[in-house]
This record gives C-alpha cells, sequence and structure tokens, in this order.
C-alpha cells in the first residue's frame, strides 16, 4: 500500500497489526519488531513524527522472545 501510493491506508493497516500483534506474535519478538518498525518509517515518511518515535521505542522495547516488555 505504501510503494501504491496509499500510505494512509499502509499506516491504517499496519495500526491494526501492531495492536493485534503483541497478542498474536507473542512468541515472535522478531516479526512485531519488524511490524513495528516498519510502521515507524511509514509515519516519519508522512509526517507523524510523534507517532513513529513512540513505536521506534516499542520496537526496541521488544523482547526478541516475545511481545514487547
Amino acid at each position: 500500500l505504501y510503494e501504491a501510493d496509499r500510505p494512509e491506508d499502509a499506516i491504517r493497516h499496519l495500526k491494526a497489526a501492531a495492536a493485534s500483534g503483541e497478542v498474536v506474535y507473542r512468541d515472535n519478538g522478531l516479526y512485531l519488531q519488524h511490524l513495528l518498525g516498519t510502521l515507524a518509517n511509514i509515519q516519519l515518511a508522512y509526517g507523524e513524527i510523534q507517532e513513529a518515535v513512540v513505536n521506534l521505542e516499542r520496537a526496541l522495547a521488544t523482547d526478541l522472545r516475545g511481545a514487547v516488555v
């Protein structure tokens, strides 16, 4: 969606995935970290700086063995 120049849709879908990701991917912290990092990168590209920082912090706090600590 991002590459199709639909950033609003990309952000919306990634936010939904991140919201459920802590439960769904609790055994795959690396995937959750990647998801949050991708969301943050798209948010940075479209000026959502504060939200991007929050998601980068969440990505950094992700226990690679599990969910956000």
